[in-house]
């Protein structure tokens, strides 16, 4: 459905039932469905039913905080984020909701660093998917679980979960949900440098979400396809992919996805020698990271700014740069050993919740 049509047809409805009576369960539903297609519109739909929240039931309340906190999360507003998720978690709501609230908490909490309390809500999302009902819920947390073990560098984990989501998607004929799974493995067999295999994955996920129109892993796509065509030194392939790409990335409004791109493309320049444009993408990347507070994609672009004004001649700004290169990488190594001591922390601390909830029965 065209978003700008969904857009105006929830606002149509919205009045509707201003006169008639109320029930908006199936318009958040629908805003649910477009939620990452358009964020934007999403925020807008979302300012429109925020009008009638007095007459929400409890079940449409608890879908609209969700919606309400994943909004908040994709514009890394993280702590209204966490307000909103921990009305869910610490309130009545059915179990879906909780499980898919937990999740999205976990999530935000690992892009702050705060990794102990990251793996709890995760354990805890993971925990109540057999209790769910909701299949795309349960797809929603193993999704997540895919992206987190990721980027925690537990790999294993991480394809095991993709497996998961697969298998369920496929039960579910759920063609948005395999296609992140596909997506998601090919990232990892990319990490893993087995490109041979990551390119048959790339297919089998260009095929399957340009059926499911996933508008987001489309956009993400060309950026591992370029990934490849780098990795065998096919840089017109790869420029032609990014550039592209570019124009729609900026469209769509992620921050987290606009500073990939821009990476991307950055170190493409670099590699055909084309330093200016290098310097202008990799200045643009971190300003964007930095913004998010995101130190992953700022490390990445310090590490092509330090090259790039070493090959301008910029010997001063080449040495702030690999100064603050050195600081990130120090500071995510830090992170990547505290993540493995969180991990065990945080099963140390759900085997204490769990036996004090057995004593207090």
């Amino acid at each position: 459905m065209n978003v700008k049509k969904l857009i105006s047809g929830i606002a149509l409805c919205l009045l509707t039932k201003s006169l008639v009576g109320a029930d908006y369960y199936n318009d958040l539903k629908a805003i649910e469905s477009q939620r990452i297609k358009d964020l934007s519109g999403t925020k807008q739909s979302l300012q429109e039913i925020s009008k009638y929240k007095s007459e929400f039931s409890d079940s449409e309340k608890h879908l609209y905080w969700l919606l309400m906190a994943h909004s908040a999360t994709m514009e890394s507003d993280f702590a209204e984020a966490e307000r909103l998720l921990l009305k869910i978690i610490n309130s009545d709501a059915d179990i879906d909701y909780k499980g898919r609230a937990h999740s999205i908490f976990a999530a935000v909490s690992q892009l702050q660093g705060k990794y102990v309390r990251s793996y709890m809500h995760f354990d805890k999302a993971l925990g109540l998917i057999p209790k769910m009902q909701d299949e795309e819920y349960k797809a929603n947390v193993l999704q997540n679980a895919v992206s987190f073990y990721n980027d925690s560098g537990m790999v294993d984990y991480a394809m095991d979960y993709a497996r998961r989501l697969l298998q369920l998607s496929i039960k579910t004929k759920d063609l948005a949900k395999q296609c992140q799974s596909h997506y998601e493995m090919a990232f990892i067999e990319i990490s893993a440098e087995e490109y041979a295999l990551a390119g048959n994955r790339l297919n089998q996920a260009y095929e399957v979400c340009r059926k499911a129109n996933e508008g987001l892993f489309i956009l993400h796509l060309p950026n591992l396809e370029a990934d490849i065509a780098m990795s065998r030194k096919e840089f017109t392939k790869a420029k032609r992919l990014l550039e592209k790409s570019y124009i729609d990335v900026k469209k769509y409004g992620w921050p987290v996805l606009t500073s990939l791109t821009e990476i991307r493309l950055a170190n493409l320049y670099f590699e055909t020698g084309r330093y200016d444009k290098a310097e202008k993408f990799a200045s643009k990347a971190f300003s964007v990271s930095e913004d998010a507070g995101d130190v992953k994609r700022m490390r990445n672009a310090t590490q092509i700014l330090a090259k790039t004004h070493s090959k301008l001649k910029n010997k001063d700004k080449a040495i702030e740069y690999y100064q603050l290169y050195m600081e990130l990488e120090k500071k995510i190594n830090t992170a990547s050993r505290q993540r493995k001591l969180a991990y065990d922390q945080a099963r140390q601390e759900l085997r204490a919740e769990a036996l004090a909830k057995l004593e207090s029965q």
